[in-house]
């Protein structure tokens, strides 16, 4: 599996989100590798200097549909977290997975 992580506004359409927000974690998704976690800056910053999660910056990208690059962070956990760090979804609409 691979995973963007975005934050932003959304609007709801049948219950399934959308927006901008929306858009931007799945073309983080497509970029990310097998098993790696993408965050984009805002999350990352949102983050801040949580102990158990670390970054790894990979650069400004862009993303199709935005006229702005994206600077975009893989995660990785910083030691034994049980858990914590770990993906996990707490919004639809901040989450997007790419098969």
């Amino acid at each position: 599996m691979r995973f963007g992580i975005n934050t932003g506004e959304t609007l709801d359409a049948n219950t399934d989100p959308i927006g901008s927000a929306v858009n931007a974690a799945a073309r983080i998704a497509a970029l990310a590798e097998g098993g790696e976690v993408l965050v984009s800056d805002v999350v990352r910053q949102l983050a801040g200097q949580a102990a158990a999660i670390g970054f790894d910056d990979r650069g400004r990208v862009r993303l199709k549909g935005f006229s702005e690059r994206w600077h975009l962070d893989r995660t990785r956990s910083n030691g034994d977290t049980h858990g914590v760090g770990q993906p996990s979804v707490g919004s639809a609409s901040s989450v997007s997975f790419a098969h």
